[in-house]
């Protein structure tokens, strides 16, 4: 049974097929995918809290001039 917000889920296995070589062959590629994975969210974390120590001033005059001279090459 799986919960949904208005009602439930029901679901039956009828038949399982269980490779071990077909297992242990995606168990690497597994295996890779969840630490690329830890990486990714340890490195997102690290941002976000380090983000929240730099403070950010905007130079409203530089960024004017410099869109300027962008737009104006074109």
């Amino acid at each position: 049974v799986y919960p949904l917000k208005k009602g439930a889920f029901v679901y039956r296995i009828k038949k399982r097929i269980f490779d071990v070589a077909k297992m242990q062959a995606e168990l690497s590629k597994f295996k890779k995918q969840m630490l690329q994975q830890e990486k990714d969210n340890f490195y997102r974390a690290f941002l976000i809290k380090e983000s929240s120590k730099i403070k950010i001033k905007f130079n409203k005059k530089a960024f004017d001039k410099a869109k300027k001279e962008i737009i104006g090459r074109y």
